[in-house]
Formats: C-alpha cells, structure tokens, sequence
C-alpha cells in the first residue's frame, strides 16, 4: 500500500510542479531532485537491516522498504558467510542474503554469525 502512496504523491507532486512551471523541462528537473533526495534517504535507511535476537539464536533481516517486512533466520539455518570488501554474503539453505558493508553493528553482525557471544 505504502508505495501506491508514495507514486501517487509524486504524481500529484509532478502536476502541481508542471502547473508552477509551464515549461515542462523545469518542472521535470524539480521532481528529478525530489525523488533523488528520496531514494537516498531510502538508501539510508537500508543501512540497518539487522534486528539480533541472542537468546533465541535468530536474526532478522528487512526485506521490503517501503511495507517494513522483515524475515525471520534461524543461525541454524545459515551454511556459509562471505565477507568481502564491498558486501557480507550469508548463504542460507534456501536463499542468500547479500548486504551492504556499511551497515549498523557490522563488527555484532559478524560476531553473531561466528557464533561469538553479543555483548549489549
């Protein structure tokens, strides 16, 4: 749902922009600065997909940015982790998860996929 809303205010957006500005150039620049500003507070906010959950043995990752899923990973159900210089790669049983290095609690990150205590 929440991304039917979001087009549909870049859609009002872009009328009452292109209604300001008849030239429809200027008004396209506008929305283009919008929706970059947009995408990289998005981007931001995908730097924290990581919720741990120590005594169950679980982590969750967020999936989707606009509806807030996350899902749900047992530490069991992980095979292998990759680190590389760009990305952490956890390959699961059934899918694989491929993150950016700059994420939140990268060092707890590792730590729990090693199976390392998480201390705080």
């Amino acid at each position: 749902m929440l991304p039917l809303i979001f087009v549909l205010f870049l859609f009002i957006l872009g009328n009452y922009l292109y209604s300001l500005y008849p030239k429809g150039i200027i008004a396209f620049i506008f929305l283009g600065i919008i929706v970059t500003i947009l995408f990289y507070s998005i981007r931001k906010f995908m730097r924290y997909p990581i919720i741990y959950d120590q005594n169950n043995k679980t982590f969750y990752v967020i999936t989707s940015v606009f509806s807030e899923r996350y899902e749900h990973f047992s530490k069991s159900s992980i095979k292998e982790t990759v680190i590389t210089s760009r990305k952490i790669i956890i390959i699961l049983k059934d899918k694989t998860i491929i993150l950016p290095k700059y994420i939140q609690d990268r060092d707890k990150l590792i730590s729990f996929l090693k199976g390392d205590k998480i201390e705080g």
